[in-house]
């Protein structure tokens, strides 16, 4: 199994990624003879030893590194524990199935359903259209063709074009049901890793702690207040916000949508305490910046005796490509609140 070190975790947990690949089909049929694939993703789920197991988001595996060889023999007892001997495959399957694979499909289905009904309403009134027109012209030309009257077109023609629609609109609402036919295939492990947070490395190896990220008692309370400050501020924006800061690989903590254009913008939120100097983006958050620049938010709060200072956004910053298995970049905070403006 693949050890990998999450240098973003101070916690002292370790946990197992797996990795699962899971397909959403329609009821069309390929030259083949297999169900059309609709949607195919692989999906991310990690557990401790506890039991429970949690979507791991998009891509976690990009913010973690391997363990060297040095760190292999340090980590021996933790990678031989006995919890790791369990049969996680099958509950990982099990897991998917329950609650991945449903979601899943409930997505898919979300989307494709409305597409499909708009597309059946537009077929359906196009070729009916053109059926009517085609029946009235077939009974227009019969009633000449009994007076004895020529006619440019035999009433016979007519009436077998209306009729060729006819069969078209039925082939095509036959081929629309079938796509609005979705069904969920079963999910397939394709991986594991054995995840090793940084904060059970450092106390194993008795490497000092990062005193920025670790020594202070209202770490977890500084990123609560930066949370709500943000979201706060979003809704004053009028934006709908959610909260996935609980998701891991997203690369954001929070989803803002606007209610009247329907633009989604991805907000990182950093809570900082009054003298730090730097700011620490994983991979896949320097990824996201760098996929929807428009979009993305990198949120900075100032935290001083507990009390959260007004947001600053940072937009159009150039965090740099992250280089080939580089974890994380660390900014200068200064250079990024400089950059920074209010919320927008």
């Amino acid at each position: 199994m693949v050890r990998l070190i999450d240098e973003a975790d101070e916690g002292t947990a370790p946990r197992l990624l797996f990795t699962l690949e899971h397909g959403v089909h329609d009821g069309r049929k390929g030259r083949s003879g297999t169900y059309n694939v609709a949607s195919q993703r692989l999906e991310f789920v990690e557990v401790e030893c506890d039991g429970e197991f949690k979507h791991a988001g998009t891509a976690p595996y990009l913010d973690y590194r391997g363990a060297s060889q040095a760190e292999l023999e340090v980590l021996r007892p933790e990678i031989e524990a006995t919890w790791l001997k369990q049969n996680w495959q099958d509950l990982a399957n099990r897991f998917a199935i329950e609650s991945i694979a449903p979601r899943h499909l409930e997505e898919v289905r979300k989307h494709r359903l409305p597409q499909v009904t708009k597309v059946e309403g537009e077929v359906k009134a196009r070729l009916m259209k053109e059926i009517r027109f085609w029946d009235a012209r077939a009974e227009e030309l019969r009633v000449r063709e009994k007076a004895g009257k020529k006619t440019k077109l035999p009433a016979q023609v007519a009436e077998e074009r209306a009729n060729r629609l006819g069969d078209r609109l039925k082939a095509r609402m036959s081929q629309l049901h079938a796509e609005r036919t979705l069904f969920s295939q079963p999910p397939v492990l394709k991986g594991g890793a054995l995840v090793i947070p940084r904060g059970l490395l450092r106390n194993l190896t008795g490497e000092a702690p990062n005193l920025a990220l670790v020594t202070d008692a209202d770490r977890e309370l500084t990123e609560r207040l930066a949370m709500e400050a943000v979201i706060a501020a979003e809704r004053a924006l009028g934006r709908v916000t959610q909260d996935r800061s609980a998701e891991r690989g997203l690369g954001y903590d929070i989803e803002a949508k606007e209610p009247r254009e329907g633009h989604l913008y991805f907000v990182e939120v950093k809570g900082r305490l009054a003298g730090s100097d730097s700011v620490t983006l994983s991979r896949n958050e320097i990824l996201c910046a760098l996929n929807a620049p428009e979009r993305f938010r990198l949120a900075i709060v100032i935290v001083d005796n507990g009390v959260a200072q007004q947001p600053a956004y940072v937009t159009d910053f150039d965090f740099g490509q992250p280089g080939f298995g580089q974890t994380n970049a660390t900014y200068n905070l200064k250079q990024l609140l400089d950059h920074g403006g209010p919320p927008r």
